[in-house]
């Protein structure tokens, strides 16, 4: 387990029981804040930007079981990040269908990967970046390596269409709670992920071309009247 304010901003990281801090600190952050879900990866990215900094430690701590009716599985994902707007539905579930194949593939995989390894090599560089006593670097990316080649999962797993007025996008539903919390995932991602938008780029401009646009932008779900079309 490694920290680093990006890896906070764009993943939960911990469980509340795994995670010991101070008396104060979640208070200097704005405390605990009830909402829909995700209550606890909100603090925790609000208490990264008040400057807190997390350590981590290899020993394991916490076993958790978490069963289907748990409510993690009834959370609502009231933001999506928009990969392509497109002028007909039909273009747009074509470019949901290819990017569908494209998550299976081996090319994404290793865009997947090297994205991963590149990203976290980076980030060890950086001041604020915490891994557990004793490991080494080297020992570090192997790990992510690893663990990217185990998860199989991605981003474009629960791929939709919606109708959006007379367009048609192409997104992924994002967890996190807040909107501002969602608009900073999506402004990261070319960064964090390059390889794997190029290859989405190079899908949705070989398959709509003209009649569509490649984006990395928040769509407020829950404040739209967007509808839903397609689940690809």
């Amino acid at each position: 387990m490694v920290w680093h304010p990006e890896l906070q901003l764009v993943a939960p990281l911990f469980r509340p029981s795994a995670v010991l801090h101070r008396a104060g600190v979640a208070e200097r952050a704005g405390s605990w804040l009830e909402g829909p879900g995700l209550e606890d990866w909100d603090l925790w990215v609000r208490m990264t930007d008040v400057g807190v900094t997390f350590a981590t430690t290899a020993v394991h701590t916490v076993t958790a079981r978490v069963a289907t009716s748990t409510r993690i599985h009834r959370v609502r994902r009231p933001h999506a990040m928009v990969v392509a707007t497109c002028d007909s539905g039909a273009d747009a579930r074509a470019v949901a269908d290819e990017l569908t194949e494209l998550s299976r593939s081996e090319r994404f995989a290793d865009a997947r990967r090297r994205d991963a390894i590149a990203w976290y090599d980076r980030l060890a560089d950086e001041p604020r970046f915490r891994s557990p006593v004793a490991w080494r670097r080297s020992e570090l990316l192997d790990h992510v390596a690893a663990a990217v080649t185990t998860d199989e999962s991605t981003y474009l797993d629960e791929i939709a269409v919606v109708a959006a007025g007379e367009a048609f996008r192409v997104q992924c539903p994002l967890w996190c709670s807040t909107v501002s919390h969602a608009d900073r995932i999506v402004a990261a991602h070319p960064t964090t992920a390059p390889r794997q938008v190029s290859l989405v780029a190079d899908v949705v401009d070989r398959v709509a071309g003209r009649h569509s646009v490649t984006m990395w932008a928040l769509t407020d779900v829950a404040a739209s009247s967007v509808q839903p079309f397609l689940v690809a």
